[in-house]
């Protein structure tokens, strides 16, 4: 069966459809998985390696997403912390940044509560409400130190 041609555009975080000339439907389904595989690629944040555990929080009136970075799928070894995606009253902060290094591992409180151990990074990243600490980030249930590796907070 043929069917209309169609043309992915990716622009940002959308895909646009464009009508031209015609193609067989296989054609088409191609189309539209290379439309959302796209889209998920920009969804997805640029990490350095996978991230398992991601979230959003709020001081103030500014809020940011966080993800966990880890350099490498392999169980154990070095973790850290990126902010992005921050935002104001005002709108986009343009704000991004990755403190890497600290080893949780050992420490019981981290393998029992991973989620708030990074709602607790997140939250020193926060600095009061002004994003990207500089230097380094720490927390007080493990003792671990997280020095700013990229971004914002160099």
């Amino acid at each position: 069966m043929v069917v209309d041609r169609t043309t992915v555009y990716h622009i940002q975080d959308n895909c646009r459809w464009k009508n031209s000339s015609t193609y067989s439907r296989s054609g088409t389904m191609i189309v539209v998985i290379l439309c959302a595989l796209s889209l998920a690629m920009t969804v997805t944040p640029a990490l350095g390696g996978p991230s398992t555990i991601t979230g959003t929080i709020k001081v103030g009136e500014v809020t940011c997403s966080y993800a966990e970075i880890k350099k490498s799928n392999s169980g154990s070894g070095p973790r850290g912390l990126r902010l992005y995606s921050c935002k104001n009253a005002g709108g986009n902060m343009n704000l991004d940044c990755r403190y890497y290094g600290g080893n949780p591992h050992g420490c019981r409180y981290y393998n029992k509560n991973q989620s708030t151990y990074y709602n607790l990074l997140a939250r020193s990243a926060m600095n009061n409400g002004q994003p990207c600490r500089k230097g380094s980030i720490s927390e007080r249930k493990c003792d671990e130190t997280y020095p700013c590796e990229e971004g914002n907070c160099l």
